[in-house]
């Protein structure tokens, strides 16, 4: 039976078959790639875990198969991302592995796969692409190469007609609205379930059995000891303490820290009342304005958790006073270092806990968490690399003059690469030729958001300014600006070995440009046991080095 011939999307007449010929090959079946995306692939195992499912996927690349055989194509190669979400903007190995092989000819990247295709289907357009910057580069990449085939849906439509990329930023826009509608039918959902006082399901509470209105027979003692413990004025980090102690765990198997508890006692749930997550607030009674009682077994009152969380908020910010058991004085900020997200000391992120977990087993596991820093415990004015507490990850079993440390691991990176510094050519840097780009980038977005301030263009709507407009000269921009960052990385790499490490050490103060300068010339630094009579000894610290 004969491949049907379809109207495309630009307007012209075409079958599978004029592919085959246009690229110069025998007639037959055209290649296409099959891609297939689902967001939430998740299903329920019998020991109450979830785990990656793989049935959306497979029920989309069953039906590409069913739909090419149709047009005349056959499917020779299979992209899947499975449970990775287009709208968050989460890297997508499969998608980026159809862009890189639309890009170099259609040749599948995939392990195993030694196919040439000339074309993509899909089930709808919203598997590829939900932002107007994933569709562009989509289609600029499939349309690199002339004469190939995009089916979606039941459809085969023209890539290079003139109303296609319009046609797709349309579909998209309807795409991009349709995860909000259900963000906001949820949010209702669970608001009238607030207000009629029912539990809305989810994941299981501790305390609770799955249906969120029974307590569970063997965590509930465990639970109401928890809010008894905090009521009384105990600290987080003991309440932890004593839960490692009974051996107790969470509702997914795993060990209480101190995060987890502190999230337990700040819902609201065990004392009757219900919190939106999304606006933070406690559901009221429509009729009377008071606080809604739920329809589910409680551990506490409404005032007994109020006093807990009053209590952990007063003690936010300051040292807690272990004699009276009561919040003390402020933190100064300034003694721990700058104020922000960033790292505050020279080897955060770099330090991790070297004491082994099973000492009778030589070579074996080794605590491995990231160090904290923290006042010394003798010397004033001194502070120390120390593991944390049992409650908090750690083993609390390592701590380390942090001044002491750091020297050292510097003064050993310096002999290291004024060692090898001969021994590696010198790679002159070249300057970065896309400087032009990247100003007419800048510049046409700054024209671009003037004459929207101004009104210049009456024409130019508010949907397709911030929808297409502005997000794309902001694309541009920023990838301009990643194409600049790439060149002087890869600039860096190929320099090698610096001329004058300690010159430029001591040139630059700033933190973070020390902190990058270290990362790339060690992965991690492990500090072992202190040995036995001594204080400070260099062959307790082991320096993990980055491949060269």
């Amino acid at each position: 039976m004969p491949a049907r011939r379809r109207r495309s999307a630009g307007g012209c007449v075409y079958s599978p078959q004029s592919f085959n010929r246009a690229a110069g090959i025998p007639s037959g079946p055209v290649p296409v790639v099959s891609y297939a995306r689902i967001s939430v692939a998740k299903k329920k195992a019998k020991n109450g875990k979830f785990r990656p499912f793989e049935m959306g996927v497979s029920n989309q690349h069953r039906e590409n198969r069913a739909v090419a055989a149709r047009f005349g194509c056959e499917v020779v190669c299979e992209i899947t991302d499975n449970n990775k979400s287009a709208s968050k903007d989460q890297y997508r190995e499969g998608f980026e592995d159809l862009i890189w092989s639309l890009a170099h000819g259609g040749k599948c990247r995939q392990p195993g796969h030694d196919h040439t295709f000339q074309g993509v289907i899909v089930v709808e357009q919203s598997r590829l692409a939900r932002k107007f910057y994933q569709w562009e580069r989509f289609t600029d990449t499939l349309t690199d190469v002339p004469e190939r085939v995009y089916i979606q849906g039941t459809s085969m439509l023209d890539p290079y007609g003139e109303g296609f990329e319009m046609m797709g930023a349309l579909e998209m826009v309807g795409n991009k609205r349709e995860p909000k509608k259900t963000s906001i039918r949820v949010t209702r959902d669970h608001m009238h379930r607030a207000i009629a006082g029912a539990p809305v399901p989810g994941r299981r509470l501790f305390g609770y059995m799955a249906d969120g209105k029974r307590k569970n027979p063997k965590e509930a003692p465990i639970a109401a000891e928890m809010i008894e413990r905090a009521a009384k004025g105990h600290s987080i980090t003991s309440i932890t303490r004593w839960l490692q102690d009974q051996g107790a765990r969470t509702t997914v198997g795993g060990v209480w820290r101190v995060s987890a508890v502190r999230t337990w006692l700040r819902n609201p749930k065990p004392s009757g009342l219900r919190r939106m997550n999304r606006t933070g607030w406690i559901v009221l009674d429509p009729d009377t304005g008071e606080e809604k009682i739920g329809d589910w077994q409680t551990y506490c009152t409404p005032e007994v958790w109020k006093k807990i969380n009053a209590r952990m908020e007063e003690s936010k910010g300051r040292k807690w006073d272990i004699k009276n058991d009561q919040p003390g004085a402020l933190i100064d900020p300034s003694s721990y270092g700058t104020i922000g997200k960033g790292r505050k000391y020279l080897l955060s992120g770099f330090v991790r806990c070297g004491k082994p977990t099973a000492p009778d087993k030589p070579g074996g596991p080794r605590c491995n968490t990231q160090l904290t820093t923290g006042p010394h415990p003798t010397q004033k004015d001194r502070w120390q690399y120390r593991c944390p507490p049992k409650a908090q990850g750690g083993c609390n079993g390592i701590g380390r003059d942090r001044d002491r440390v750091d020297a050292y691991v510097v003064e050993t990176i310096m002999q290291e690469l004024e060692r090898v510094r001969g021994t590696e050519p010198t790679v002159p840097v070249e300057e970065w030729s896309g400087g032009p780009e990247l100003d007419a980038a800048l510049a046409a977005r700054a024209a671009l958001m003037t004459a929207w301030s101004d009104g210049r263009n009456p024409d130019i709507s508010p949907d397709l300014f911030y929808a297409s407009l502005l997000p794309g000269a902001e694309r541009r921009v920023r990838e301009a600006q990643l194409d600049r960052d790439r060149w002087y990385a890869s600039q860096v790499r190929q320099v090698g070995i610096p001329a004058d490490p300690r010159g430029e050490w001591e040139a630059q103060a700033d933190l973070q440009w020390r902190q990058d300068w270290l990362s790339d010339h060690i992965v991690a630094v492990i500090v072992k046991p202190a040995s036995r009579g001594t204080k400070f000894c260099p062959d307790d610290i082991e320096i993990v080095w980055r491949d060269r």
